[in-house]
């Protein structure tokens, strides 16, 4: 993979931990203790193989890659970032 996909991979990676966590803290209110145990359960296994099979391969065949927020020296685009913050914000607030 070259290293603009690999970047696009990594953007869109992390903006799928992001909504997956947006959505489980704002998810946590409106349900009880025990559905909120399995989808944080549920979630957190699906994050965990982002980072396991996507992520960290990734990282590992491109160190320069990996950003400041995960231990590595590369600068995420501020303005990328807030985008897909944003993106992450409009799309839960779809649902409520």
């Amino acid at each position: 993979m070259n290293r603009k996909q690999c970047e696009k991979t990594i953007i869109v990676a992390l903006a799928a931990g992001s909504l997956f966590d947006t959505h489980l803290s704002q998810s946590k209110e409106s349900m009880n203790e025990d559905e909120f145990n399995d989808l944080k359960r549920k979630i957190g296994n699906c994050m965990g193989r982002i980072y396991t099979e996507i992520l960290n391969p990734l990282w590992n065949s491109n160190p320069e890659l990996r950003p400041k927020q995960c231990g590595g020296s590369y600068q995420m685009n501020d303005t990328l970032q807030s985008k897909t913050i944003e993106i992450c914000k409009q799309f839960h607030s779809k649902f409520r």
